[in-house]
């Protein structure tokens, strides 16, 4: 008779949820570096922690500012985090 197959909890595979959290734990902690503009501009440009993705334009809006230098500052907050992120991996 055919061996009846089962699922083993907690042994080899992946587990999405687990490497989103982790995945999201870093984030916050590389994006806490930032200052507390550049958080504000990825968190609503790039959708980040639950939040709604919003247009350069949109940001402007809110923050009362022109679009280009909504760009700048998401430039310079992305660019600041490409460095923080090859400085961990380094250091790991």
């Amino acid at each position: 008779m055919p061996r009846k197959a089962t699922r083993q909890v907690g042994r080899t595979g992946s587990n999405p949820a687990g490497a989103r959290n982790l995945a999201s734990a870093r984030a916050l902690k590389q994006v806490a570096r930032l200052d507390a503009l550049e958080q504000q501009v990825l968190v609503w440009r790039f959708g980040l922690f639950g939040q709604a993705k919003l247009s350069v334009e949109e940001i402007a809006r809110r923050t009362n500012m022109p679009a280009g230098a909504v760009r700048v500052i998401e430039r310079r907050a992305v660019q600041s985090l490409r460095g923080i992120g090859g400085e961990s991996e380094v250091a790991a």
